[in-house]
């Protein structure tokens, strides 16, 4: 059992980068809005923290174009007293990285072979 954990417990942390990888990916290639000079786009990055019982992949927008995030999901109020159009785009790709990383997750406990 040992050796079945310390395997699980090794792969884990490069198939949650490789999802998390391949999110900041779909993140630069979506949207739907205007990006006129495209640092948004762009700013898309991944880290991974290892704590001691857990990993943590984060995909975030690195500064100053994280501030946009919240305003272009959920649209923001304008000056003149209107709203802007929300571009829901965070929340579906979220949704398939976790999606992905769980399939990706059990694939590899299943193909486990320990002899």
């Amino acid at each position: 059992l040992g050796a079945y954990s310390d395997k699980i417990v090794k792969e884990i942390p490069q198939i949650l980068f490789d999802v998390g990888l391949d999110a900041a990916d779909e993140l630069k290639s979506v949207g739907g809005f205007k990006n006129r000079t495209g640092k948004y786009r762009r700013s898309w990055d991944v880290k991974q923290e290892e704590h001691r019982t857990y990993v943590e992949t984060i995909v975030h927008a690195k500064t100053p174009e994280y501030r946009l995030t919240h305003l272009l999901e959920f649209g923001h109020a304008t000056a003149n007293g209107g709203r802007t159009k929300a571009f829901p785009h965070i929340r579906t790709v979220n949704d398939k990285a976790v999606e992905d990383a769980e399939k990706k997750i059990v694939r590899m406990i299943q193909e486990i072979r320990i002899l």
